[in-house]
């Protein structure tokens, strides 16, 4: 099947409002924890100044289908990093679709920075089944699974 990877800030924005509505409002259901549509459009229409976070977008598309996301901002000025979300369509897991994106925004991220980046930082957000809540345990693991170093799990 036909695998590409494409940043909505640099090539087809079109696509973010199918990616809206298939991954992220389904995977950050929790009212307040996910950026509304027009300020995620006008963060990655945003011109890249050197002062100002630039979002980014990436997804992977497996032909026509969408099998997952990841947001992310590079701060310039602090030259880091932080990962807002990332989500994996259902039928799509267990195929390391989510390491392979964080592989890419590595990678971009090395391609756009002076110089090595100061941090990545990331935010979790995941529940636990029957009670809704993610112990700091298990977020490490969640974390470290994707190539994480955990440095303290604060809940």
């Amino acid at each position: 099947m036909d695998e590409r990877l494409v940043d909505l800030r640099e090539q087809q924005l079109d696509l973010l409002e199918r990616v809206y509505d298939a991954l992220l409002r389904v995977h950050f259901p929790v009212p307040g924890e996910l950026d509304d549509l027009e300020t995620m459009r006008a963060g990655l229409q945003s011109e890249v100044d050197g002062l100002n976070p630039e979002l980014h977008v990436l997804v992977l598309l497996q032909g026509s289908e969408l099998a997952g996301c990841t947001c992310y901002e590079y701060y310039p000025r602090g030259n880091h990093c932080l990962i807002s979300y990332v989500c994996v369509s259902e039928r799509f897991r267990r195929m390391g679709i989510a390491k392979r994106m964080l592989v890419q925004v590595q990678l971009q991220l090395s391609q756009r920075a002076q110089q090595p980046l100061a941090a990545i930082f990331a935010e979790t957000h995941a529940f636990d089944v029957q009670d809704g809540i993610m112990n700091p345990l298990e977020r490490q693991e969640v974390l470290a699974s994707l190539g994480f170093r955990c440095f303290s799990a604060k809940v």
